[in-house]
């Protein structure tokens, strides 16, 4: 990753060029009155201080190159980290629900044992007395055969019950000490899983802004050497057509001068476009990409496209429950083409998907892209609330209070349905 003094470098050897050529103004008529020597002189300062921009130029090129070669290796850490991230809020998700089981499973086995706490009170006691007053043996005492042959027959009927309800008491009793255990071992399980999904959150929310900076950087140093040579070419000019009036002899050469710096400098622009063309273009086109797009949140499916709304209307895309405070990635290749608030959608991001088509995203509490930027699919672009926002398009009120994120894919402006793209159909959506 470039280290922050080479940005620092940079900006400091476009600001040496800019105050260099603060004074490239237009060169009045009446400047010839300090002769075609003082203008000659001129130019070739002009000319010098070109030369010394070309050099400049070819610098700040391969640095932009870098930059761009840098913004690549951050696309490809945020969808990495942001895998990381859907992947733990999977396990937490899992955790929680095994933990909601188990702590049902515990309140269970405690209703039926407090609701048969007489019953087994009685089993107790009824062991106890065994125990200390068994019917006679016939062989010990065989004048009371009577009573030893009733006591045989008592414990014939009485004894399985009983130890079948000491044998079922005796489970249950167990499993009440393995569920307790199991849920340590699962809220030990959870916490750490929260610790390590607040680390990813953090290194997301810096790669996010270590990007924003370089793509910010990368536009600011382009624009200011665009206008840097437009303001020396304007001077060049100026003086060249003074000296043309002065001597014609000049013309021709000094003219065939602007044309070849003119197509040095568009090619080198080309070749700039060409660089970032290259980087800035989805890795698949979005027709192509059917069975391969995965959800951009993990949840559930609420409301699948064409499913009847609340209104009696048809919804036009998909409504996903999602855990608070969750992940949102791309779901697509493409360009940022709108980011923020939007009538009645509330948050509302639009990305370019090329060819005509568009991806919707609502419901989120916070976008973390901005227009024009350039996304991978599986980027991080944003973070849901605490709770469902209120929104034209996110009506659900069957999961209560969660977030809900709205997705709508379009074509030439209507909307389409998204499933032939999704990677696999399950009811839980996977990012």
């Amino acid at each position: 990753m470039l280290k922050r003094f080479t940005v620092i470098l940079y900006a400091s050897l476009l600001a040496a060029a800019l105050i260099s050529g603060a004074g490239a103004q237009d060169v009045p008529d009446d400047a010839a009155q300090d002769g075609p020597d003082n203008t000659t002189k001129e130019l070739r300062d002009v000319e010098t201080e070109l030369e010394t921009v070309t050099g400049r130029e070819k610098d700040l090129e391969k640095a932009v190159g870098e930059l761009v070669r840098e913004i690549e290796d951050l696309s490809g850490k945020l969808v990495a980290t942001a895998s990381r991230v859907q992947a733990s809020e999977a396990e937490i998700t899992a955790g929680e629900q095994r933990l909601a089981n188990l702590s049902s499973e515990e309140q269970e086995l405690r209703a039926d044992l407090s609701s048969r706490h007489d019953q087994l009170a009685e089993l107790l006691a009824g062991l106890q007395r065994l125990e200390k007053d068994p019917p006679p043996p016939l062989a010990v005492n065989p004048a009371d055969a009577l009573a030893a042959l009733r006591g045989a027959m008592l414990l014939g009927s009485v004894v399985p019950e009983l130890r079948a309800q000491a044998s079922e008491l005796v489970l249950k009793l167990s499993r009440m000490t393995d569920i307790r255990a199991e849920i340590q071992t699962e809220q030990s399980d959870l916490t750490e899983n929260l610790g390590e999904l607040d680390v990813e959150r953090r290194e997301i929310a810096h790669l996010l802004e270590q990007k924003q900076t370089l793509t910010q950087t990368i536009r600011e140093e382009l624009e200011t050497e665009r206008k840097r040579a437009r303001t020396l070419a304007k001077k060049a000019k100026s003086l060249k057509d003074l000296l043309g009036r002065l001597e014609s002899a000049r013309i021709a050469e000094e003219e065939a001068r602007r044309v070849a710096e003119e197509t040095e400098a568009l090619e080198q622009e080309r070749q700039r476009k060409a660089q970032l063309a290259k980087f800035m273009k989805p890795a698949v086109k979005f027709s192509k990409a059917r069975g391969q797009l995965y959800y951009p949140a993990q949840g559930s499916r609420l409301r699948e496209y064409g499913g009847e709304d609340d209104l009696g209307g048809k919804a036009e895309g998909l409504s996903i429950s999602t855990r608070q405070f969750a992940q949102v990635t791309a779901p697509s290749d493409g360009w940022v083409a709108y980011a923020g608030e939007f009538r009645g959608y509330g948050q509302l991001l639009i990305i370019n998907a090329g060819e005509g088509y568009h991806v919707l995203l609502a419901g989120m509490e916070k976008i973390a892209v901005d227009v024009g930027q350039f996304v991978r699919a599986g980027e991080p672009v944003g973070t849901m609330g605490t709770e469902a926002v209120k929104s034209a398009v996110i009506d659900i009120q069957a999961e209560g209070s969660k977030p809900i994120l709205y997705v709508e894919f379009r074509k030439n402006g209507n909307a389409i349905d998204p499933r032939p793209w999704w990677a696999g159909n399950d009811e839980k959506v996977r990012g």
